[in-house]
């Protein structure tokens, strides 16, 4: 197919408010954490945003996107972005140098999520390592999803990362979240944010970049990019309402912080099926999601009593398994080739959803604990009493967010 200026054009622009997502992660974390470990999850993210980059260019997108291999990963024809240039990419209207750009972003945005649950209290140098390992572990969902793997060939949909991105973030950070334990001080006062208006800038950045998450995801200027952004507000919108609904009923408040969360958890859901549902599914699709991460936040920091900093796997996690399936209730054949059980689909498309979320909860959750094990058993995963007291800022980078 030749390359269409005008796909070329937007998917340029979605790459770009895909990399907003980044500092919009990193101001949201900071604001939402206490003020002396604000440059540490800073750091982080920016790791996420060079580090990535780097191993993405050379191995990453060839182990995801390359000649398929057994179903499980890519071969490696594109290492080092071999062949891969300024003509249009297979099946696309846009270079593959942009697709390779655009989904970079993914794999980035992915990585700095799982920033949200070891906040405050994982060594830089783990995180780094980690890191560097997560892009080869994120290389399996998005090959069986996206590359073209076993699951694509099951019959698995996932328009733009419910299942790629948000469970496989949601997970890991569950995972790492156990791994580390709670920080010190858990449960009591003082844990609180300590600037809401920097985390309310980072909740708008997200939601402003989410529009080319979801709408570039068409890979082209068309009816389905418009869809998918239509479905991405109305998805934030209304997880954001039913989260403040819920907690202000119960609390007599509303709160601003879980508004914003909500309207995260609505966007993670929508993302797996945003270019296959109507916008009235996705206003549901977004409410169900605002209370079920509420519900989520109850159980994990509630009863079970996991120290997932920001509660990244309420907020991703499981609105991402949600989405998956939500595409097998609510996709319209009228608007792609799949079609949802309330469309008169059945129940298989359901089924395979289901299969594909499983699957890959359990593939990023094993490796995930087996890096971070590692990691624990060298005595580098956490720092000490003493440097968590002081603040990572301080302990881990000799340097203050403010004077």
């Amino acid at each position: 197919m030749p390359i269409n200026a005008g796909d070329t054009a937007w998917v340029l622009v979605a790459t770009g408010l895909v990399f907003l997502m980044l500092p919009g992660v990193a101001f949201l974390e900071a604001g939402f954490l206490r003020a002396k470990n604000v440059v540490s999850t800073m750091m982080q993210v920016f790791t996420a945003a060079f580090l990535v980059s780097i191993i993405y260019i050379i191995i990453g997108f060839t182990l995801s996107f390359g000649p398929d291999q057994g179903g499980i990963l890519g071969g490696l024809s594109f290492l080092g972005l071999r062949d891969v240039d300024g003509n249009a990419w297979a099946g696309t209207t846009i270079p593959g140098l942009l697709y390779f750009a655009f989904q970079l972003m993914f794999a980035a945005v992915t990585v700095a999520l799982v920033t949200g649950a070891i906040a405050e209290r994982m060594r830089y140098l783990s995180f780094f390592i980690f890191v560097a390992v997560f892009v080869f572990i994120y290389a399996f969902p998005a090959h069986w999803v996206w590359g073209g793997g076993w699951l694509a060939r099951l019959g698995v949909v996932d328009f733009a990362g419910s299942i790629v991105v948000h469970i496989t973030a949601g997970v890991a950070s569950i995972v790492a979240a156990l791994m580390l334990g709670r920080r010190i001080g858990f449960g009591q006062p003082g844990l609180e944010g300590h600037n809401l208006s920097l985390g309310a800038l980072g909740g708008f950045l997200l939601w402003f970049g989410w529009f080319g998450f979801n709408g570039g995801s068409a890979l082209a200027a068309n009816g389905v990019a418009a869809t998918a952004l239509v479905n991405t507000n109305m998805a934030a919108a209304s997880g954001a309402f039913a989260a403040i609904m819920m907690t202000w009923s119960r609390f007599g408040k509303p709160s601003l912080v879980m508004g914003i969360n909500g309207s995260l958890a609505g966007m993670a859901a929508v993302t797996g099926g945003a270019g296959y549902v109507s916008p009235i599914s996705a206003l549901v699709i977004g409410v169900v999601a605002g209370l079920l991460m509420v519900l989520g936040m109850r159980l994990v920091k509630g009863k079970l009593g996991v120290d997932d900093a920001l509660d990244v796997s309420c907020i991703h996690g499981i609105p991402g398994i949600w989405g998956a399936l939500a595409v097998g209730l609510f996709a319209d054949g009228r608007l792609g080739n799949v079609t949802g059980l309330f469309a008169g689909g059945g129940l298989r498309q359901l089924a395979v959803q289901g299969v594909g979320s499983l699957v890959v909860l359990a593939l990023v959750g094993g490796l995930s604990f087996a890096v971070l094990f590692a990691l624990k058993r060298a005595g580098v995963l956490r720092p000490n009493t003493a440097d968590e007291l002081v603040g990572l800022d301080i302990a881990d980078h000799r340097e203050k967010a403010y004077a």
